[in-house]
């Protein structure tokens, strides 16, 4: 009798213990999908809406000329050039927009010059990496909040003028294109952007540049326009919440290289190391991956077990692994990209295999950075 009540504990126990990973995970990557759905909000507009909120963005930003240029300011006594891209945001669209340079640029969607228009963004590379920012008017005009130079604070610039002709380096969208089918204009061109191959990056392998060169690259991820490949370096903390006293059951460290060229999402595949201290193996993850534009990945695989400590089967099966993943938006450090990850899987072991070395089934969690780099 006390042995039946206390398979049954232990039973209610485990599902009680599953159901908290599912309510956990199910959270987490809930809070994360709101985090990143505000690139989006704006995907439904028409263009008639797109238009209006595109005008109104523009006008809230030209209600700041004047303002004297104030680092880390965001209001008409000062205000500095990403500080008036996110207060026009905020005071025009009614959203919270990134409020440094680096951050804009990695919210922001990558375009060619030819298909730009008015209240898109001009990004420049003033000091040895992307640190200015301003909001395009047309016929090459922005307006910026400008730091130094003969003039000062928030003022209307041209892409033609010396200095901004040789620093910029790309233009990106927030809100949809009005007019997508349009090909480049040459009033709304200056002659560094006819002329200047930096711009490679938004051009077709023949150099040349136009309309939906961007999806003839990379399919509708223009910020891979050019590259092939995309190789991530993870390393992230496996979580336990079976009751111990430290919430950690191991560490995993991967390599993955997935395919960026011509496609709208991205198969990869991954190898690695797990430690994994509630099994006692050390074991080496293999699976193949599917990834979103958004950051979600389905990954399938298996893995091989390099040392067992305690219970564990050192068969190699296919699928072992069957899982989920998250990775937020990438923030510029050097060469390389970061950013934050999430995952769950389940470890899957066949029920025929014999009962003293059985490997545990169950679900893991896991947290970490991710490091990229596109080639």
């Amino acid at each position: 009798m006390t042995l039946d009540l206390t398979l049954k504990l232990e039973k209610k126990l485990h599902a009680e213990v599953i159901f908290f990973h599912f309510f956990f995970i199910l959270l987490l990557l809930g809070t994360f999908s709101r985090l990143n759905a505000q690139s989006s909000d704006f995907s439904s507009l028409n263009q008639a809406e797109a238009k209006r909120k595109r005008e109104a963005f523009v006008n809230a930003a030209l209600d700041y000329q004047g303002t004297p240029y104030i680092r880390g300011g965001n209001s008409k006594a000062g205000i500095d050039c990403s500080g008036l891209v996110c207060k026009a945001g905020t005071d025009a669209l009614g959203v919270k927009l990134p409020r440094t340079v680096l951050s804009l640029e990695q919210y922001a969607e990558k375009i060619p010059e030819s298909e730009r228009e008015r209240g898109d963004l001009v990004f420049f590379n003033t000091t040895g990496r992307i640190s200015h920012v301003g909001i395009y008017l047309g016929n090459g005009e922005f307006v910026h909040a400008a730091s130094d130079g003969p003039r000062t604070g928030v003022i209307i610039s041209n892409l033609s003028e010396n200095y901004w002709n040789r620093t910029y380096r790309f233009s990106a969208r927030i809100l949809p294109a009005v007019e997508p089918e349009r090909l480049a204009r040459p009033q709304d061109e200056s002659p560094h952007e006819r002329g200047n191959t930096a711009l490679a990056d938004i051009r077709d392998d023949s150099g040349s540049s136009g309309a939906g060169t961007a999806a003839k690259t990379s399919g509708n991820n223009p910020e891979y326009a050019g590259k092939t490949f995309r190789f991530d370096f993870r390393g992230s903390v496996l979580w336990d919440f079976t009751g111990g006293s430290i919430p950690v059951r191991g560490t995993t460290v991967t390599a993955s290289a997935q395919w960026v060229k011509g496609v709208s999402y991205f198969p990869g595949v991954t190898a690695g190391f797990t430690w994994d201290s509630r099994q006692e193996i050390i074991s080496m993850p293999l699976y193949i991956s599917l990834t979103s534009p958004s950051g979600f990945s389905l990954f399938l695989g298996s893995r091989l077990i390099l040392y067992s400590g305690g219970e564990g089967s050192k068969d190699f099966f296919f699928p072992g692994i069957i899982g989920l993943s998250w990775t937020s938006k990438t923030r510029k450090v050097g060469p390389l990209d970061i950013a934050f990850y999430q995952s769950m899987e389940y470890v899957i072991i066949p029920e025929d295999n014999d009962k003293s070395e059985k490997l545990p089934h169950g679900f893991r969690l896991a947290t970490g950075l991710t490091f990229m780099l596109a080639k």
